[in-house]
């Protein structure tokens, strides 16, 4: 059975997880040459890849057009708790859900910095670093599973 804070983290980050996947198939099964696109996901590193498809940026305007700019806050902030809340006993990346202190801020300014970002365009804001390695994540499985 999981806890309080595994439960939380679970359910934010499949959330984040399954709009990526939703994305990533959508722009898959409307390319007109899947053959090709697939030769080139296998072909590239993920980064590589998504660096040149411009996927990611077209995953967070898709966010912003369904609902509102709010929205991608909203899974931004998902993505950051997600991967931030600790197991128990530990500390992952010195956030801890239990404590009401500056850490979050603090974190949120670390990975807000440009040199942290694995895709060249990206919005320098708290969460996108999270969301980003989720997106990332989702294409990873997709290309383990050709």
């Amino acid at each position: 059975m999981l806890g309080k804070a595994e439960y939380v983290k679970f359910v934010l980050r499949s959330l984040c997880e399954e709009r990526a996947r939703i994305f990533v198939s959508d722009k898959i099964v409307a390319e007109e040459d899947i053959q090709s696109l697939i030769q080139s996901l296998s072909d590239q590193s993920t980064i590589d890849f998504l660096n040149g498809k411009d996927w990611y940026q077209e995953f967070i305007e898709d966010l912003k057009n369904t609902a509102s700019p709010e929205f991608v806050k909203m899974y931004r902030f998902a993505a950051f708790v997600s991967s931030n809340i600790s197991e128990k006993g530990s500390k992952k990346d010195k956030f801890d859900v239990i404590k009401f202190d500056d850490t979050a801020i603090d974190q949120a300014a670390e990975f807000s910095k440009e040199d942290n970002f694995e895709l060249t365009n990206f919005e320098q804001v708290p969460g996108e670093w999270h969301l980003q390695g989720i997106f990332i994540s989702v294409v990873d499985e997709l290309k383990g599973a050709l």
